[in-house]
């Protein structure tokens, strides 16, 4: 969460070694730092730009008036925040605004952790390791209930003959040419599959038939422990 502009040069300075290339393509900003002006933080990266060190400046789990802040000082190319069918809050305040400032959405978790893909239910058991052992929507209880959301997913792509994973992240395709949902995964066939939901058409009857049944779930539990949700600009 170190933002200070003397610390984000040096980043910046570590990952051109490190990836040995001449300029990063889009440098986020990865938290937003309560101790640093977010316009501070902008006049760093625009300084990188103008250097030819960096192409573009992103922003990650930022709040709208954040976002409007950087963005005036130097404009923020793409914006990376948590959206998918059961994290819909972007949809109030942010998606406007982005889409009032020319600005993309870098959705992470687009998948809700592996939850819409339809490979976890009440009874699935994590490695202790995992990071969902202790977020209040992955609790054996909050799963059970959440699964409705699965089954809508899981309806839909039986119809389609595709997979609950390329309906969710058909979905997010669909709701602005702008979106650009990041899925993260360690296994080939599962690349295949993600990639494959670009193929996956969706009409206005899909949709409207996706979101009337969703708003009719409440999704229980939140996304991350209350300590960890505080990091956040949002």
């Amino acid at each position: 969460m170190d933002s200070n502009p003397e610390h984000i040069k040096q980043s910046a300075e570590d990952s051109l070694s490190r990836l040995r290339v001449d300029a990063i393509d889009l440098f986020y900003q990865h938290r937003v730092d309560p101790e640093v002006p977010i316009e501070d933080v902008a006049r760093a990266v625009r300084g990188l730009i103008r250097e030819g060190k960096v192409k573009h400046f992103g922003l990650s789990e930022a709040g709208v008036q954040t976002i409007s802040r950087a963005h005036a000082v130097q404009p923020v190319t793409a914006v990376q925040s948590e959206y998918s069918l059961w994290w819909r809050r972007p949809e109030e305040q942010l998606l406007p605004t982005l889409e009032e400032l020319g600005i993309g959405l870098v959705p992470f978790s687009p998948l809700g952790k592996g939850f819409l893909t339809g490979n976890i239910d009440a009874s699935t058991r994590f490695d202790s390791s995992d990071f969902r052992n202790i977020v209040p929507r992955f609790t054996p209880e909050a799963r059970k209930a959440n699964l409705a959301l699965v089954d809508l997913l899981r309806k839909v792509a039986e119809r389609k003959k595709v997979t609950p994973a390329q309906i969710a992240l058909a979905w997010l395709l669909a709701q602005k040419p702008w979106i650009v949902p990041i899925p993260g995964t360690r296994k080939m066939e599962r690349l295949e599959e993600n990639i494959g939901a670009v193929a996956v058409e969706l009409t206005s009857e899909d949709l409207h038939e996706i979101d009337s049944a969703a708003s009719k779930i409440t999704i229980q539990g939140a996304r991350y422990p209350e300590e960890l949700e505080k990091r956040t600009g949002l």
